[in-house]
């Protein structure tokens, strides 16, 4: 038979061993209840992380059908689509030199090479006030309400019906401003000897700000010829690429300027002013005939002009 003190550290070492089980115990269950609260987290990430992404996805659709439907013509690039091509320009440029605005229109011969059902060109800070569209018969082609791309530079007209290979013709009027960048249409002052402020209208569109001053193909890869028609006042001259063809004078007393069409080239060199500069001509060994034009304050710049005349027909001649 044990005696009391043995039997008293049997219970004791008994009790230890019960309370270390318990210790055990409770610690597995600690470190799986863990484990199962990390699982728990894991999954929940898991879950706002794929419902985050199914909703972005869900709104990147959304908004690319809404530009779909918002704008027809969308393009993936800011370049031209390459659909349609230009092949001749009337360009009709009516200048206020003192409102500093300007009315225009042009009419584009087109030729497609690509089915297409919109027609994209380029235009820049212009109110387009008329389009119209027609066939090689003269036909006009029913089109929706054009959309103005001020972003991207774009002028878009999407057609009710698909343009298949042909020529057609783009008829745009449109209004601008005489910007005071230079670039573009845009103006420019100079003080007379009497201290007079007088503005002229010149343009620079190198390398692609044609798209300032009428709607076009505004890339140096589209080349067309041009046929400008230019309207000044009685004091003013009015000047572009080529020589003048005819001018007539309208009923309000202004005169309009025709000038002869251009050689096939890019928009950038097209190039049109109203000045009141004086001016002199000259003919080339090939008959071309050449104006130079230059504000004349005295002697010296009368025979700079004479000078720049000379050079600028050897160039002609050498081209």
């Amino acid at each position: 038979m044990p005696k009391p003190e043995e039997l008293r550290l049997t219970e004791f070492g008994s009790e230890d061993s019960d309370y270390e089980d318990d210790i055990f115990n409770s610690s597995i269950i600690h470190n799986y209840n863990k484990k199962q609260q990390r699982c728990t987290r894991t999954r929940l990430f898991g879950s706002i992380m794929l419902s985050l992404t199914i909703l972005l996805a869900v709104i990147v659709v959304s908004l690319s059908l809404y530009s779909l439907n918002k704008d027809p013509c969308h393009l993936p690039s800011g370049r031209l689509p390459g659909t349609i091509i230009p092949g001749h320009y009337d360009i009709w440029i009516n200048p206020d030199l003192n409102t500093l605005n300007f009315s225009g229109k042009v009419d584009i011969s087109i030729e497609v090479l690509n089915s297409t059902s919109c027609i994209i060109l380029h235009s820049l800070n212009q109110n387009i006030t008329h389009v119209k569209v027609k066939n090689e018969a003269g036909d006009i082609l029913p089109s929706k309400e054009h959309i103005t791309d001020s972003e991207n530079e774009f002028l878009k007209i999407p057609l009710k019906e698909k343009l298949q290979k042909g020529k057609i013709s783009l008829l745009v009027h449109y209004n601008g401003v005489i910007t005071e960048g230079l670039k573009g249409f845009y103006r420019s002052y100079y003080t007379t000897k009497t201290n007079e402020t007088r503005v002229v209208a010149v343009t620079q569109f190198e390398a692609t700000y044609a798209r300032h001053a009428f709607p076009c193909f505004d890339e140096p890869a589209y080349k067309a010829t041009f046929s400008i028609v230019l309207i000044r006042d009685t004091s003013h001259t009015a000047l572009s690429n080529m020589p003048e063809e005819s001018s007539s004078v309208l009923e309000n007393g202004n005169v309009e300027v025709r000038f002869q069409k251009t050689v096939k080239m890019s928009t950038y060199l097209v190039a049109f002013m109203i000045v009141d500069f004086s001016y002199r001509e000259a003919t080339t060994s090939s008959n071309k005939l050449v104006k130079t034009c230059i504000l004349i304050t005295c002697c010296l710049f009368s025979l700079q002009l004479h000078i720049t005349t000379r050079y600028r027909i050897r160039t002609f001649q050498y081209q």
